[in-house]
């Protein structure tokens, strides 16, 4: 819990600097003149319409992730070959996306997905075919701690996708 409290105030302190400095930047007064600022797109906002579309597919998994849990309490079983995991450092999301993410983040609903990593159980495959672990063994398996998952997505066909920070 310590390491999670942790990692939540690195996140907080980041957040609150990156939306801190555009603040004090947009407060400064432009010099008077005819001439407005140039506001057409730039290489940030292209970034940030890259990641959208997966960071829409994260905001919905936190804001809707006790009713995701559920799903996947009721697969109750699944394949290893239909679990995806992705780091949330990997998307590219801005401290704004970050912090807009945490602000979503509901602790009851982040303990049943604990709970539900730990009930839920995989089928292995390949070379571990035939053996079967929890769903946070499973994680721990791919070296991920099974604590550090925030969100989930279940698909109608039972694909399972893991956010992770």
């Amino acid at each position: 819990m310590e390491h999670k409290a942790s990692k939540l105030g690195t996140a907080l302190a980041a957040a609150v600097l990156g939306l801190g400095l555009p603040a004090m930047a947009s407060a400064q007064e432009l010099p008077q003149s005819d001439e407005q600022p140039d506001t057409s797109a730039t290489s940030g906002s292209v970034i940030e319409q890259a990641n959208a579309p997966e960071m829409t597919t994260l905001d919905d998994a936190m804001a809707s992730l006790g009713a995701r849990t559920q799903s996947l309490a009721n697969l109750g079983t699944i394949s290893a070959d239909d679990i995806a995991v992705v780091s949330v450092a990997d998307m590219g999301l801005t401290a704004e996306q970050r912090y807009a993410m945490m602000q979503n983040a509901d602790p009851s609903a982040e303990a049943t997905l604990q709970r539900t990593l730990a009930d839920v159980q995989v089928d292995e495959s390949g070379s571990l075919a035939g053996y079967r672990r929890s769903l946070a063994d499973h994680v721990t398996m791919l070296g991920i701690d099974p604590s550090s998952v925030v969100a989930v997505d279940v698909d109608g066909d039972g694909a399972v996708t893991l956010y992770y920070q």
